[in-house]
């Protein structure tokens, strides 16, 4: 990331239908009653279901197979494809990842795979969908274009530029500091090693990057105070 805003394995999917399909008596989705099966949360048991029937397996087997082990599939279903619902309710992806994002980088000489992936990883961990995070991402890179052509002077007189056009477009100085401090709290908070470089970035007074991360906030915030269960 510090190349970006400076002056500076693949997996084999699994086979699915390939082979028979386990057994599904007692005990295959979890050890027996009899010999304390664990506790499997809606979202842990909606997931491993998900799991067997993308191998081309039967759902009705596993639902089977989970009553014998004391659980109740059906209930896991309601439940997860509820959580989906709510998430798309908020405009949110559920399961974000790096794979999700596909930027077009300003220099791409610059980006390396090291720092293409972290951009990515960045990207799912703050959960945006990903229309947004490429165009955060994209953002990102035409400023750091912009960033390691200029000397501290112009730099500086760029900052206060990009503030004054922030404010301006925000509301007043009450709003551009609420903006801030949202775009600077979720992105230490979800954002990791790379959010917690952008919090502390003069980059962070761009009109586009403090809304985009402004109302992002708000997004996960309502999401998580409608939801509190996820």
């Amino acid at each position: 990331m510090t190349d970006l805003l400076s002056g500076t394995g693949t997996g084999t999917p699994a086979q699915g239908g390939s082979g028979p399909a386990p057994d599904t008596g007692a005990g295959t989705i979890a050890p027996p009653p009899s010999v304390g099966a664990p506790e499997l949360s809606a979202a842990e048991l909606a997931s491993a279901r998900d799991a067997w029937v993308s191998l081309g397996y039967d759902p009705a087997a596993f639902d089977q197979a989970a009553r014998l082990d004391g659980h109740d599939a059906s209930v896991a279903v309601a439940q997860a494809e509820d959580l989906a619902q709510h998430f798309a309710n908020h405009g949110l992806p559920q399961n974000p990842t790096a794979a999700d994002f596909h930027p077009v980088w300003a220099d791409p000489h610059i980006i390396n795979e090291a720092t293409n992936n972290a951009m990515r990883e960045f990207a799912a961990s703050i959960g945006f969908s990903p229309e947004t995070g490429k165009a955060v991402l994209e953002h990102l890179s035409e400023l750091g274009a912009q960033w390691r052509t200029m000397n501290e002077t112009q730099r500086q007189l760029w900052q206060q530029e990009q503030r004054v056009i922030s404010t301006r477009q925000l509301g007043g100085e009450e709003a551009f500091k609420e903006a801030h401090d949202r775009a600077a709290a979720i992105l230490r908070e979800l954002g990791g090693k790379v959010g917690s470089f952008l919090a502390g970035h003069a980059v962070l007074v761009s009109p586009y990057l403090l809304t985009a991360l402004s109302v992002h906030s708000r997004m996960v915030q309502a999401f998580a105070a409608s939801y509190p269960e996820k």
